[in-house]
């Protein structure tokens, strides 16, 4: 499928020079219509600590060819060199960038008007992640992001939360978060896990390595990705071991009590509760299997509850044994019900 890469922003590096941060563009060789193309805005997983903007499952990167729309997938940076709150930056940026910007920037490749080519439907996007993208995707599409958009000059609500540009949020037409992360506020991230995620070649002895230190040095480099071979991606299952996900998304916060509220900022089922009033809420699909050992199940069942109460529009699914990134080692598996809830909503 023809792809572009696009610089969406450019962000210091703790070492007093920047780093990149980009997404990927990816279109159908052949559209299915002559008229512009939706929007899947796509956020890997990897606990925020690791992955990149090509790490997905192979049924994303058959998306755009088999169902007709654009996907965009974005890098956003990576912690604890730079916390959570500044991540959520990341993805109201690259959600700006694609509404604001993208479609003048195809353009300029070849797309739109001026190439006769391939045009873009800002207008209907629905963002999507999976483990540690799908909560990135939940906190963006249902509001939570603390940076206001352009044209606000307040830092926030009075909950400290804050919410994005109008003209961007009714672009979102749906969230749909496969095994997603829902809260910090959870024994299954806040104790240590002897079940811990193992892939299939895992050598538990890997994680005594010491350049993993280098990685878990708040004042080392900043990066947006990591590639495949890099021992930085055994930083999600270090995090499991030895219960190191408070503060690596939140470092810095030396006071125990900041980081409890801050992860109370950014807990999902927390901020629809807290919302309970509200009445536009964006339509939610969530799926998860129920033997996940590296977001356990009850994350999403919890998000369910909280959706289900306040009367959101929710469709879940909960798959029988199946372990965490499933459909990224099955290269059959399709997830029929993401692409239709998807495909229902743009």
């Amino acid at each position: 499928m023809p792809t572009h890469t696009f610089t969406y922003k450019r962000a210091p590096d703790n070492l007093g020079g920047t780093v990149d941060v980009k997404l990927d563009l990816h279109l159908p060789r052949e559209p299915r219509s002559d008229g512009p193309l939706p929007i899947l805005l796509w956020f890997h997983g990897g606990g925020l600590l690791q992955g990149n903007k090509a790490h997905y499952a192979p049924h994303i990167s058959r998306s755009s060819e088999k169902y007709g729309f654009a996907t965009v997938s974005a890098d956003y940076r990576l912690a604890p060199q730079v916390g959570l709150f500044e991540i959520q930056d990341d993805i109201v940026d690259a959600m700006e960038f694609v509404v604001e910007k993208l479609p003048a920037k195809l353009a300029g490749v070849g797309g739109g008007e001026k190439g006769g080519g391939i045009e873009l439907d800002v207008g209907r996007i629905v963002v999507s992640g999976s483990s540690a993208g799908g909560w990135l995707a939940l906190m963006l599409g249902l509001g939570m992001c603390r940076k206001w958009s352009k044209g606000n000059t307040k830092g926030g609500g009075d909950d400290g939360m804050g919410s994005l540009n109008p003209s961007i949020t009714s672009s979102i037409r749906g969230v749909a978060a496969i095994y997603p992360i829902t809260t910090l506020d959870h024994p299954f991230f806040l104790e240590r896990q002897k079940d811990y995620f193992r892939f299939p070649d895992f050598d538990p002895e890997s994680l005594n390595d010491p350049e993993l230190s280098t990685y878990l040095d708040p004042g080392s480099r900043v990066i947006s990705q990591t590639e495949k071979e890099s021992k930085r991606n055994l930083l999600y299952t270090l995090s499991q071991r030895d219960g190191l996900f408070p503060s690596l998304l939140f470092p810095g916060e030396e006071a125990e009590g900041s980081r409890k509220e801050h992860m109370k900022q950014t807990s999902v089922p927390a901020f629809i509760q807290s919302n309970a009033e509200r009445k536009d809420w964006p339509p939610v699909y969530i799926i998860h299997g129920d033997a996940d050992t590296a977001v356990d199940v009850d994350q999403a069942r919890m998000l369910a509850k909280s959706l289900k109460k306040v009367g959101a529009e929710l469709t879940y699914e909960e798959v029988e044994g199946k372990n965490h990134i499933w459909d990224l080692f099955d290269p059959e598996e399709e997830l029929e019900g993401f692409y239709r809830f998807v495909q229902s909503h743009f």
